[in-house]
């Protein structure tokens, strides 16, 4: 009588990608493969929603009410250059009144915002010392803006307030305010905005489109980030025409998704590369000096503000100094 020889074999363990990768080449392999189609159409449709929700979203903040006005100033001086013997000889009259540092400011004020702007506060300030010879609004704003001028008074530190109140300023419209002033040089000068609900945003505009381009930076990542990702992954279930459809409408999608935010996020690379640039190229100054007589040179760049030299101490002229200070201290 044979005994049955019974061969018991243990199996091989595999880890759970390893499992997961196999079956994936398995059903790929097959351009019929339910669970392949499955996993296709989650995918596609997993990322379709998201983007969809994404457009919602968007639209709805687009939207909700948002107030807000941007200004621009343009400051012009009247200056003439003239030699010193000539400047006694030289003057500037306005409307008959000699005057010095002539200067002529147009603050345009808009309003970038979704919503119209109501019962708008707005003070331009002017330091002490200048006298406003006139103020107008060129170009004539419409009857409906209501603009009126409200005073021009000194406040408590003698600075010169001139105030304006806009009654109603609609969605893409602008005002421009126009300064005539003597007696000051003007730097650093911006208007000020009040609300009594102190709901409007007031920036610069340079200001306000950066601020807006920045909120575009983590969605064009991420959406990079996606078209190179999801498309590969996608390509992997090999379903003939049904895939190559899957990867086709994949791109278009986070291409469609992607494309708002190239504009915006190209500014921020221009901003980024000017400012490099600009730091290249700041003020430096060289001094050098022989005896009692120095020389001092100016390379790049403007200086505002004062410049202090003090005498740079050198191992020998630090050594000279201790003798003379040791000589001269009386001895007990």
């Amino acid at each position: 009588m044979r005994v049955p020889i019974i061969e018991i074999r243990k199996p091989v363990k595999k880890d759970l990608c390893s499992a997961c990768y196999d079956v994936i080449l398995t059903q790929g392999s097959s351009t019929s493969g339910p669970l392949a189609e499955k996993l296709l159409l989650a995918i596609t449709a997993a990322l379709l929603g998201f983007l969809s929700s994404y457009a919602i979203e968007r639209v709805k903040a687009r939207r909700e009410p948002h107030l807000r006005l941007s200004w621009d100033a343009f400051i012009e001086q009247a200056l003439i250059k003239t030699s010193d013997n000539m400047k006694p000889k030289v003057s500037i009259v306005y409307d008959g009144k000699e005057v010095v540092h002539l200067t002529h400011i147009k603050c345009t004020i808009s309003n970038t915002g979704n919503r119209a702007v109501n019962d708008q506060a707005l003070r331009f300030p002017f330091p002490r010392g200048t006298e406003l010879l006139e103020h107008y609004l060129d170009p004539e704003p419409k009857p409906e803006v209501r603009v009126e001028f409200s005073s021009a008074t000194l406040d408590k530190n003698e600075d010169l307030q001139c105030r304006y109140q806009v009654g109603q300023l609609e969605r893409g419209e602008s005002i421009s305010f126009n300064f005539v002033t003597a007696g000051m040089h003007l730097t650093n000068w911006e208007p000020i905005s009040r609300t009594q609900e102190g709901s409007v945003e007031f920036h610069r505009r340079d200001v306000s489109i950066a601020k807006e381009d920045q909120e575009h930076l983590r969605p064009f990542l991420i959406f990079t980030i996606l078209s190179l990702a999801i498309p590969p992954i996608v390509a992997v279930f090999n379903l003939g025409y049904f895939s190559d459809a899957a990867v086709v409408i994949v791109r278009l999608a986070l291409l469609g998704a992607l494309f708002p935010h190239v504009t915006p996020v190209i500014r921020v690379i221009e901003r980024i590369i000017s400012h490099y640039l600009s730091l290249k190229h700041e003020s430096k100054i060289e001094a050098h000096a022989h005896g009692d007589q120095g020389v001092i040179m100016q390379i790049g760049g403007d200086i505002d503000g004062s410049v202090r030299f003090s005498p740079r101490t050198t191992p020998g002229r630090r050594a000279d100094k201790e003798l003379s200070e040791k000589n001269e201290t009386p001895q007990q």
